[in-house]
């Protein structure tokens, strides 16, 4: 794959999920002083669940229930985090992303302490994902043809293709090799003045027939990094390609 000067990535995600016996917060307490370190901030998140009831024909708010508890962990410059939950470890990387070598090491050291502190865990998902915002050069903010950056876009039966102020596409699907991907793509508000953004997400991640032994599951992340990195190149033109070499 190429080396870019300056990578398209706003933020990158290795994770791993494991469903038998979920960590409880105790252990989550124990891992994140563990990395603290690492990474000094911490915050206790909370997931709830909301719902609406209706009585005689009128719709009322349900009490919120707390669904999961889980920590987010964030290191010195701020773009390194982790993000420890009852069933799941995710290391993330954000603007400026530096290499695959680098965040892979850092999940690897993640992990390393948490099978440390908790034994061994049964992943039932791994993945990798990628975000990228590709910043197009639009006076006033005209809209852009996505189809001069991305080769993913919305086709129509037009005999001119529109001026698109916004745009999304998504695909789900499972390649050759039995990695199942989702691709999301399109149109966001833009970060720069006079600029047009486009989305090009890549989720890979493997759900079967995922090995017991710790080192091939580590082993594993290799070929998703390559998936992530063929995709990318077949989703970007080379006029695309040009706005980060």
């Amino acid at each position: 794959m190429p080396t870019y000067s300056r990578p398209p990535i706003v933020e990158a995600v290795i994770e791993v999920q494991f469903n038998d016996a979920p960590l409880s917060r105790k252990d989550m307490e124990r891992f994140v002083k563990k990395v603290d370190r690492k990474y000094p901030r911490n915050d206790l998140m909370q997931d709830y669940d909301f719902g609406i009831q209706f009585a005689n024909g009128k719709a009322k708010g349900a009490e919120p229930t707390l669904k999961q508890e889980w920590f987010r962990c964030v290191g010195h410059d701020v773009a390194d985090i982790v993000n420890i939950r009852p069933t799941a470890l995710v290391t993330v990387r954000t603007a400026p992303y530096e290499s695959w070598d680098v965040l892979f090491a850092s999940f690897v050291n993640d992990f390393e302490v948490l099978r440390k502190l908790t034994g061994f865990k049964r992943a039932t998902r791994i993945g990798a994902r990628y975000i990228n915002r590709i910043d197009i050069p639009s006076p006033q903010s005209v809209p852009v043809d996505p189809r001069r950056y991305l080769n993913i876009y919305p086709h129509f039966p037009f005999s001119k293709y529109p001026a698109l102020s916004a745009n999304f596409s998504m695909l789900e699907f499972r390649d050759e090799e039995r990695t199942n991907v989702i691709i999301r793509a399109g149109q966001v508000d833009p970060v720069l003045i006079n600029h047009t953004s486009l989305l090009l997400d890549i989720d890979v991640f493997i759900i079967e027939e995922i090995p017991l032994k710790v080192d091939f599951v580590v082993n594993l992340y290799d070929k998703l990094h390559e998936t992530k990195n063929r995709l990318f190149e077949a989703l970007i033109t080379e006029e695309g390609r040009a706005l980060f070499k």
